[in-house]
């Protein structure tokens, strides 16, 4: 069932429905972006970039498609750049730099006596 349209109106052409879309883009939470500003592309949350260390101590990355996981083991699905093989050294984190024995976190104890 269609619905009856006021004598005066008229439907955009299909061009000029485009244009006006195009003029004005709208980003995901119904906010108007900056005039020009590429829309902002979410990569899948499966789609994961991994530092593999390689000889002399060069690093390199690797973007793949992961699968199912227990926090330990995780399936690769797909190589999507980079190469990786079985026995890679990966990097895992970042080391903190380790605080001196005189400057303790916290500071000083706080409080009344201690027996």
């Amino acid at each position: 069932m269609s619905k009856a349209q006021p004598a005066d109106f008229q439907q955009p052409a299909p061009a000029e429905a485009q244009t006006r879309q195009a003029a004005a883009p709208q980003g995901s939470t119904g906010r108007s972006r900056q005039p020009g500003a590429q829309p902002r592309v979410q990569k899948p949350k499966n789609v994961k970039t991994i530092w593999k260390l390689g000889d002399g101590g060069s690093v390199s990355s690797v973007t793949l498609i992961t699968g199912i996981s227990d926090s330990k083991s995780t399936e690769v699905k797909k190589i999507l750049s980079g190469e990786l093989k079985e026995g890679d050294v990966l990097i895992t984190g970042k080391n903190a730099p380790v605080a001196s024995t005189a400057t303790q976190p916290g500071g000083a104890p706080r409080g009344g006596l201690r027996f």
